[in-house]
């Protein structure tokens, strides 16, 4: 931003996606006069939308349609579940468990919760040991946990909530470990993926890859996009991964998604 505009403003994250004037409340699902979508987490003026969407579930989840909806209950369903790959090698969707979280799985609570904590905690390691920290300049908070544990904030720029660690295990090794977070049909981030230093350069990072577009293909998302942090980066995910540089077109209409702040990043899309 070249200059502060006069007036009062706001960003597109403060904003009704119906109306495009502020809204009072960026915190909760529910409250007074305000939603906000527990999935892609954009919020509305609950007069904007009176009679265009059905309220879903209940008071601590609102939903902006059938759409975000369905992918929610589609993730939660998947939560500490093993699928099996290949030749010993599965994947897992994972998920900081609290208390008020509503297991969807068949698992029981507390195996899920187990299940899901203690990986995590594994996951972490995998991540600081390719990408060390990764500080908010402005805070000096590690965004590598906060994103693990999909922390939330009343900011923006530190709200993590929403975000799932999909690993790649091998024989119940952990291999490779990616953070991703859907923002309703039209596009998933992917700010981390990273591999244990013994299993570099043998594919691990494409089968995790796979796994992750599979996974987003069945629940109907159609773009994926992270952040390369450098030229390197940059020329590996496009000519091996097949990701793309955003057009003008994909950088304005992603104005309103509220990803994750990387420094010195090129942003790298796929279409699935």
């Amino acid at each position: 931003m070249r200059g502060i505009p006069e007036g009062n403003w706001y960003c597109l994250q403060c904003r009704c996606l119906t109306c495009w004037d502020v809204v009072s409340d960026q915190t909760a699902s529910f409250s007074a006069g305000t939603l906000r979508c527990s999935l892609c987490k954009h919020s509305y003026h609950e007069t904007c939308i009176e009679g265009k969407y059905a309220r879903i579930g209940s008071s601590h989840k609102w939903f902006c349609g059938v759409s975000c909806h369905k992918i929610y209950k589609g993730l939660q369903s998947r939560v500490g579940l093993m699928n099996d790959i290949s030749d010993g090698t599965s994947w897992r969707l994972l998920q900081c468990i609290n208390g008020d979280f509503k297991a969807h799985s068949s698992m029981d609570f507390l195996a899920l919760k187990a299940e899901c904590n203690s990986r995590l905690a594994v996951a972490i390691t995998v991540i600081e040991d390719y990408f060390l920290q990764m500080v908010d300049p402005k805070t000096k908070i590690d965004m590598i946990p906060q994103t693990i544990y999909n922390w939330g904030s009343q900011f923006p720029r530190l709200d993590f909530e929403g975000f799932f660690t999909i690993v790649l295990e091998k024989e119940d090794v952990m291999v490779s470990v990616a953070s991703i977070r859907i923002h309703g049909r039209d596009v998933a981030e992917l700010p981390f993926v990273a591999t244990c230093r013994k299993f570099r350069k043998r594919g691990m990072s494409r089968l995790l890859l796979s796994s992750i577009e599979e996974m987003l293909k069945a629940s109907k998302v159609e773009k994926l996009v992270l952040p390369a942090s450098s030229p390197e980066l940059v020329q590996t995910w496009t000519n091996k991964f097949g990701f793309q540089h955003l057009d003008e077109d994909d950088k304005i209409s992603l104005k309103k998604v509220n990803f994750m702040l990387l420094p010195n990043s090129t942003w790298l899309k796929k279409p699935l």
